[in-house]
């Protein structure tokens, strides 16, 4: 009996040895991984893991001036860099794998271990993207901190794009009634003019304010979606824009739509 418990006690340490080797080889793996995966021209990481939730998060919405959020089915830190700089973004960040965020803001740092850092990205599995409540950071030495289109705008110019929709209930950033939004979360010069501008620079027709900041934009609404299962009272986007208080820019959860008057020149494809 006592060899027995000798014998059974020797696998068991050998077991928790193969283990821990396993679980050392499978950690290294994931920091060689995200060390190996190369950076767009002009791009440097800040930080290889910052945590990312709560009261703090690497982009605060209500400090910085502009913030996009994209969530990519082919997410890499390569991908996520050069979205954010085609915006004119300085700042980026990748997170739990298929998020990508883009800001106009230096990001707040708060360091810790990589291995928080260890989710593949949704684009090329042998590369991290972020983890769960924690962000890669990365910025760009030669863009502007603010896309050079909004700062050169003003606020209180008048909107010269019809609005076709007062007010619509949404629920999930805009994506249960526009193809593939573009959407900046917080912007801190936020008015109707600003984000039709702005969506007009990206060749989109379709602009949308709500909850003060945020602005989207679209090549197109979603066909076949019926929009008075959307309609809400014009009461109920009532909310001031962040460029201008005199303004309306939607409500919570509600989105006010405008359209280009010109949206026949984009093609067919724009409804």
């Amino acid at each position: 009996m006592k060899l027995l418990a000798i014998v059974s006690l020797g696998l068991l340490c050998l077991a928790g040895v193969l283990a821990s080797t396993w679980e050392e080889n499978r950690l290294q793996a994931v920091l060689d991984r995200a060390r190996d995966a190369p950076l767009p021209e002009g791009w440097r990481q800040l930080s290889a893991c910052s945590i990312d939730h709560g009261q703090h998060r690497v982009f605060a919405p209500y400090s910085a001036l502009a913030i996009q959020h994209h969530l990519l089915l082919k997410n890499t830190p390569n991908t996520c860099l050069q979205r954010c700089a085609s915006g004119g973004f300085g700042y980026a960040s990748v997170t739990n794998g298929n998020e990508c965020w883009c800001s106009a803001s230096e990001p707040v740092i708060d360091e810790k271990s990589s291995w928080n850092c260890n989710k593949p990205c949704s684009g090329d599995k042998s590369q991290n993207c972020g983890g769960r409540f924690h962000s890669a950071v990365y910025a760009h030495h030669t863009l502007p901190i603010y896309p050079a289109l909004a700062s050169a705008l003003g606020n209180n110019a008048p909107v010269t794009w019809p609005i076709i929709h007062e007010c619509l209930k949404d629920t999930n950033l805009g994506k249960s009634v526009l193809q593939e939004p573009i959407i900046v979360i917080y912007l801190q010069l936020n008015t109707p003019h600003m984000c039709t501008a702005l969506c007009s620079s990206k060749q989109m027709p379709f602009a949308g304010v709500e909850d003060s900041g945020k602005c989207l934009c679209s090549k197109a609404l979603l066909p076949d979606v019926p929009m008075d299962r959307f309609k809400k009272p014009k009461s109920e986007c009532n909310m001031a824009c962040t460029g201008n208080s005199q303004m309306g820019c939607g409500g919570e959860e509600r989105l006010t739509l405008l359209r280009d008057k010109h949206w026949q020149r984009y093609g067919n494809h724009v409804q």
